[in-house]
């Protein structure tokens, strides 16, 4: 039986049918004139593939799951008819609406993972048959071993999960909203598949991870990649300055260790490991340059900031010291050289292993402080224009934010970038992206338009990334994840980019809640305000303590137990 939707297939069909009765059903362009019935009431009707493929290829439009396109037929010349069709037609488009379109894109590729299994299986896509149904979540959530043709297990019999358990919810409710569009019973309302949901949850969980959070502490190391100082680039500018101003030999670079460096205001004191078993260590003062390009005090510094938890000075990115071999590798080109070069071939040396151009430097902070301080998610922030922004000096910014996940209707909301009231050491989001917006009219020579992104993509040399038609490329949400994890991994947090790298562009959000709620900063209230969530269960869940060895509830009672 099927649903009583008002705007189901079934209520609109009549019209159709009034304008090809005469005309056999299998004479239709059915991928152009889906509202036909050609599901029957009987599920055990029997309905040809190829019928079945149309139907669902209607409701798949450039990879999204959308309410079936209603086509209006040609030789329709009536008025009455064609609104009717009209009407339907924009029924339709207004329903596609009522979800965001990642969303629906979601929806596309689970309809597709469903097509592409019940073909597979020699079953019927349609109508929904619970029975296949709960074979495919259990094939999807389920590892498979191909070689014993059995689901795989651990040491211990338990079934191993594939996939995360909100992906295979995502699934389901992507046939249910799919069976909506057509005006067949949901799948997952079916008892069967209730349970099979609900067993799959109690195995396996339903918590997910998510990004971590970039605190403050981490944000900053970021920043500092974000001038183009990556791990690698600063830990090879070191090396280089290590080499010229002591004359120090591949062994003593690879033995040198952070405890061997005091600093002091303007100079450097570094003791060098002895060069062979009987000698003695040797101590080097090396006072700041006026050049900071070739400041070894200066290039210290910067890589103590990025990577703080190492031991030895010239490591690998997971710690591990670098060997003399690599040492020389790593500076190979002018390593013989280096005690004997001028300043300035060693700066040109230098600026080649250390690119960053002014537009990358400037976005990627404005980037950072900006997701950091307004907790947006990078949908949001990939959709931002510069006709929603407004500068009120020292005040800071404010954003008008025209919609989110959770705001699917658009009322609307304002976001800060706030303004440093000192010039303390934490960095000014709001004098960053001031910077950010003067850098890229000086490249590209005019004001910004109120209809142009941003934060803009750029190309590998650091230049605006432009169209055929000399429009900006606007940063995607995936250009935006991108980013950040490629600053994570310049800062010494990541080893690389990709789906092994815990951080993301949704750590920014996480990253704020977690500063903020921590040592109760901010109130609840404060935080949601930012936010936009509307429960404070959700804003707990974004709580992800990036340091929780030193910061946890248990640890912070042991020290007020003592204290008392």
């Amino acid at each position: 039986m099927r649903h009583e939707n008002p705007f189901a297939p079934g209520r609109r069909s009549q019209a159709l049918v009034e304008l090809v009765s005469d005309r056999e059903v299998g004479d239709l362009d059915l991928a152009e004139v889906v509202d036909a019935e050609l599901v029957e009431d009987d599920p055990r009707a029997t309905v040809p593939d190829d019928v079945i493929d149309s139907i669902l290829e209607s409701y798949l439009r450039d990879g999204r799951l959308v309410p079936a396109t209603t086509a209006v037929p040609d030789g329709v010349t009536d008025p009455a008819q064609r609104r009717r069709f009209e009407r339907a037609r924009l029924l339709d488009e207004i329903r596609a609406n009522a979800l965001a379109d990642a969303t629906l894109r979601g929806y596309g590729g689970h309809v597709k993972a469903w097509q592409k299994w019940c073909k597979a299986e020699g079953v019927a896509a349609l109508p929904f048959d619970p029975k296949h149904v709960a074979d495919f979540l259990l094939d999807y959530a389920l590892q498979w071993d191909a070689a014993t043709a059995d689901y795989t297990r651990d040491e211990d019999g338990e079934l191993l999960a594939s996939v995360a358990m909100g992906t295979v919810d995502s699934r389901l409710k992507a046939l249910n909203k799919a069976a909506e569009f057509i005006g067949l019973p949901r799948p997952g309302d079916n008892p069967g598949v209730k349970e099979v949901m609900a067993g799959l949850r109690r195995r396996f969980g339903t918590a997910s991870k998510g990004k971590a959070a970039l605190d403050l502490a981490l944000l900053n190391r970021c920043l500092v990649a974000a001038q183009g100082i990556s791990y690698l680039s600063a830990r090879d500018r070191v090396g280089h300055l290590l080499r010229a101003r002591t004359r120090a030999t591949a062994g003593q670079l690879a033995k040198l260790r952070w405890s061997d460096v005091d600093f002091a205001e303007g100079s450097v004191t570094i003791t060098l490991p002895k060069t062979h078993r009987y000698g003695e260590p040797t101590t080097v003062v090396v006072r700041a340059h006026r050049n900071p390009e070739v400041c070894l005090v200066a290039a210290l510094r910067d890589l103590r900031g990025i990577a703080p938890q190492m031991r030895e000075v010239l490591t690998h990115r997971n710690g591990k010291p670098l060997t003399r071999q690599a040492l020389h590798a790593s500076i190979s080109e002018v390593w013989d050289e280096l005690p004997a070069l001028t300043d300035g071939r060693l700066a040109r040396s230098l600026a080649t292993r250390c690119p960053a151009t002014p537009l990358a430097v400037t976005r990627d902070r404005a980037l950072l402080l900006t997701g950091f301080y307004t907790a947006l998610r990078r949908s949001n922030l990939s959709a931002l224009n510069w006709g929603d922004l407004t500068d009120h000096g020292e005040d800071g910014w404010s954003i008008q934010v025209r919609w989110s996940k959770t705001d699917q209707e658009g009322q609307g909301r304002t976001s800060w970038v706030p303004q440093s009231e000192t010039d303390g050491s934490v960095a000014c989001p709001a004098t960053a992206l001031r910077d950010w917006k003067r850098t890229l009219e000086e490249a590209l020579g005019r004001s910004v338009h109120a209809s142009e992104p941003v934060f803009v993509a750029l190309t590998n040399s650091g230049t605006v990334k432009r169209r055929d038609n000399n429009r900006m490329f606007r940063l995607t949400g995936d250009g935006i994840n991108e980013a950040v994890q490629r600053l994570t991994v310049g800062a010494g947090i990541a080893a690389k980019t990709g789906k092994s790298n815990p951080y993301g562009a949704h750590s920014l959000r996480a990253g704020f809640v977690t500063e903020a709620l921590r040592d109760d900063k901010l109130s609840f209230a404060e935080v949601m305000e930012v936010t936009g969530h509307k429960t404070t269960t959700m804003v707990v869940r974004y709580r992800r303590e990036a340091n929780a060895p030193k910061r946890n509830a248990s640890r912070k009672l042991l020290g007020l137990l003592n204290e008392g």
